[in-house]
């Protein structure tokens, strides 16, 4: 019933579109495909693993079947809220995985480009203690819930290598949105 269903595009809010666009060409090898503006402060910009070039947002709405999995990221020039990212405050957004032919080469290339290593390749995934809580949902507002002993369970349970956490890397964008990246 679900065949023909996909994940069209995620969406990011960036403080600088620029460095946005910059950090995620350079540093994980999406392309600009095409910046809508409705009016000049506000642009919408879409990034991807793909080839397609849209020449407008008409186009691309004609068109959208033909890619998967795009970045958008909305810029309002001038904005007086910045918003938090999920490390900072627990929000309905934890992070989005890429795969890279090699994890090592992307962090050495992220922190270049601004970005932040959080949890390096070869490094256990800790949960319990750092900037990933709040992104994995378990800083001090949501671990009431939680029974004696729960916390220690989950944060066992992504030690163990079957997960693939250990080979993963988690890293932020210079917006602090979180990113995992696999092999």
């Amino acid at each position: 019933a679900f065949h023909a269903y996909s994940i069209s595009h995620l969406s990011l809010v960036t403080s600088n579109l620029t460095r946005a666009i910059a950090f995620y060409e350079q540093g994980l090898g999406l392309q600009h495909i095409f910046t809508y503006n409705p009016i000049p402060k506000y642009h919408i910009a879409y990034l991807g693993h793909n080839t397609a070039n849209f020449t407008s947002c008409a186009e691309f709405t004609q068109r959208k079947n033909e890619v998967k999995g795009l970045v958008e990221f909305i810029y309002l020039e001038g904005a007086t809220n910045k918003p938090l990212s999920t490390m900072q405050k627990p929000n309905t957004y934890s992070h989005f995985g890429l795969v890279v032919p090699d994890v090592k080469v992307a962090e050495e290339r992220i922190i270049t480009l601004g970005g932040k290593v959080i949890k390096g390749t070869g490094e256990e995934l800790d949960v319990t203690n750092n900037e990933l809580t709040n992104a994995y949902e378990l800083g001090v507002e949501a671990i009431g819930s939680l029974q004696e002993g729960e916390l220690e369970a989950i944060a066992e349970a992504f030690r163990d290598p079957s997960t693939g956490a250990t080979a993963s890397s988690f890293v932020a964008d210079p917006d602090g949105n979180l990113i995992e990246i696999q092999p």
